[in-house]
Formats: C-alpha cells, structure tokens, sequence
C-alpha cells in the first residue's frame, strides 16, 4: 500500500509457490503441498529447530511421495514446546529436496544462476557478431548493418552503379564479405536495457549462497559489457552497504531520491543531502554523472498521470445542513457542470503517460520494418518432455 512490503507480502508469497513444505501446528508434522500437475515419487524434508540464541536443538528428516495436487504428511515431529523447554519461544527451519538433493519449489538460485549464464552467453555472441563486421562496439555494428541493408536494398532497386560503389566505400573488407554472402549471415543487434530491482536482497542472498556470486557477476558484466550495448540499472530502497567499490566504479551514473539516513545518502552522492530535512519527496532527486562531486538537484515526472494535460481536478462542494448530516456528493464539477462533463466525455482517468508510452512503443514495434530484438531469456523446460523421434527398431 505504502509501497513497503512487510514479511506478510513475502511470507504468503512464499506459501503460494507450487511445491511447498509447510509445519502444520495442530498436529505438529511437516507436510508437502502440491499444487503442480507433476507427481513427485521422492522428496524429501528437513526441519531444523534454533531456540532464540541461534542454538540448533534438533534437526529431522523425512521423505514422502507427493502425487499431483495433493498435500501429504512427511515425518512427525515431537512436541516442540518441549524441545525449547523454557524459552518457549523457537525457530523451525523447513528444507525440500529431491532424490539429487537440489532444493525444489521456486529455487532462487537455480533462477539466478539461469539468469547469469544467459547474460554471459549473450556476451559471448556479441562479441562475435561484432567481430564478424570488424567493429569494437555495437553502435558501430549497428551503422554498418544498416549500410549493409540499405545497399542491398539499392541493389535491388536497380539503383545507378555509381550510387552503389560510393555506399560500399563506407564498408571494411568484413562488411564488403557480409554484404555479397546470405542475408541470414547478418543478425540484428539492439541495445540491451536490464533492470535488477532491490539488488541489495540479490546481493544478500549471493552472500549466503555458495553457488552465485550475483554482485561479482553483475560488475563483470557491466563492465564487459559496455561497449557491447549493456546498460544495467540497479534499484533498491535499501542502499546501506550494496554500493561495492566494483559497482562504484562501473557505474556511469547514480540517482538518489529521499533517504531516511545520511549514511545511504554519502554513500550515493558523497554528501547527507538526500537525508536532509528540508528535502521534500514527490519525485525530488539528485543525479550524479560519473565519480566526481557535482550532482543536480531535479524533479522527475509522474508517469502515474493522465497523458491529457487539459485535465484539471474537479470541484467539489459539500453540503453541511442544519441537521449536521454530511453530503460530501453534493455538487462535483466532473458530473454536474455540462462543460466539465463534455470536456471529461472523451477522457479515459486510466489512460496514464506510462500506458502511453508503452502503446506507443508497442505499435513501433508492429511495423514490417521493425527488426524484432532477439530474447536472451529462453523460457523454462516443461516438466515433461516428449521425444518424437521416429525410432527405427
């Protein structure tokens, strides 16, 4: 509501993942919910118990079979308010594995390091599809792809020869190789925008996971990836202790809004003056370009906000009679003033600057000679895959 999610938003989005492993406090046993269409032959849960110093007290195993949207029983625990013995008060930590011991349900890391290796792969393609033209960057890629296609166009156009030579000019010997091979040898190549949002909890989790290495990972590859056409943006509300000196110094730009300590705002900008109290919210920021001292102080815009400027906020009059009874829908200029009403008509109070700009991205997007970016992101593997080979026995 706030836009501060508490441990309520997190905790029942964690109940709701599609495998999951719950305690059940009426007949203290730990159960599997299946909500997936999959039949699980052989999982197996863990349940560790800390008292409130962080001293483990005890920790079980149990294995069940989970059939398709059912939830089962795994292993019984022993009354838990005798096990914390005076404390009474305890930490129940509950773990699903399968038979390879990899944890199930929405695995975090397997999704990060999926992640990752993705971004690395497309490095690795783009540094030969730059390589292939002969060129260090991708905006340069980018030209030479178009000069490729604008020649082949004049070429089939029928185009003066002499107009053709001095287009091919402004082509190396890679480029002139491309320009006479398949058209399919020329693949598009776009600027690739990635947003991480609160990359403080990806940093946090890497730091506990001995698998991923999310902050390592992330430098690397704005770093490599500069000259490539990755831009990376790194967001969070929490800012205390993420800005590494690796992020520090890849990073071309920093915008800070309102903060709540000074020490996150010296940490953004080098000065308390995103903590100060006469700094008001409502979109207020400062940017700081680079790793010098200067930053701007600017007012950035509410997309939230109807993309008709015209649109002015209705006035309302309240009626308060000798009764004392309150009508606050006594008179509103949106519904009874005949202008105002025909003015609104045509004014959808949903049609915001951001759905705005995003149609209008999406309708660029449709035109024939759009070049589609190619997803990096393969989808997930289905839980079943079929071989439709035709085997010959």
């Amino acid at each position: 509501y706030y836009f501060e999610p508490t441990a309520a938003y997190f905790g029942t989005k964690k109940a709701c993942e599609p495998l999951h492993v719950q305690w059940n406090a009426l007949t203290d046993s730990v159960e599997i919910v299946n909500r997936t269409a999959a039949n699980y032959p052989q999982l197996t849960t863990q349940a560790t118990l800390y008292d409130c110093q962080g001293n483990q007290i005890t920790t079980q195993y149990g294995t069940a079979e989970v059939r398709a949207d059912q939830t089962c029983a795994s292993m019984q625990l022993p009354t838990i308010g005798n096990l914390l013995a005076l404390s009474k008060v305890g930490f129940l930590r509950l773990r699903l594995t399968d038979t390879a011991g990899e944890d199930e349900g929405t695995s975090a890391a397997y999704m990060l390091k999926r992640f990752l290796e993705s971004l690395n792969a497309e490095i690795k393609r783009r540094k030969l599809l730059l390589s292939s033209l002969g060129v260090d960057n991708v905006d340069s890629y980018i030209r030479a792809a178009r000069t490729i296609k604008k020649i082949r166009k004049m070429q089939q156009d029928g185009e003066a020869p002499e107009k053709i030579e001095q287009a091919k000019k402004k082509l190396n010997e890679k480029q002139q190789a491309v320009l006479e091979a398949d058209e399919e040898t020329l693949s598009p190549l776009s600027h690739l925008v990635l947003v991480v949002d609160e990359f403080t909890e990806l940093k946090r989790f890497s730091n506990e996971s001995n698998d991923v290495d999310f902050i390592a990972e992330i430098t690397t590859i704005a770093r490599v990836g500069r000259t490539l056409g990755f831009h990376i943006i790194l967001v969070s509300q929490n800012i205390e202790g993420a800005i590494t000196d690796d992020i520090r110094v890849n990073s071309k730009a920093r915008i800070c809004l309102k903060v709540a300590t000074k020490q996150a705002s010296k940490e953004m900008l080098g000065t308390p003056a995103a903590a100060a109290p006469t700094m008001p919210l409502n979109g207020r920021a400062y940017l700081l370009v680079g790793t010098g001292s200067r930053f701007e102080y600017f007012q950035s815009a509410y997309t939230g906000a109807n993309k008709n400027l015209n649109i002015e906020d209705p006035v309302l009059v309240s009626q308060v009679p000798n009764s004392g009874r309150f009508n606050p829908d006594f008179y509103s200029s949106k519904k009874d003033n005949l202008v105002e009403k025909r003015k609104n008509d045509q004014v959808n109070e949903h049609d915001t600057q951001l759905a705005f700009v995003v149609n209008t991205i999406v309708s660029m997007s449709e035109d024939e000679d759009f070049e589609k970016p190619r997803q990096i992101f393969l989808p997930p593997l289905s839980s079943k895959i079929v071989d439709s080979t035709g085997w010959r026995y």
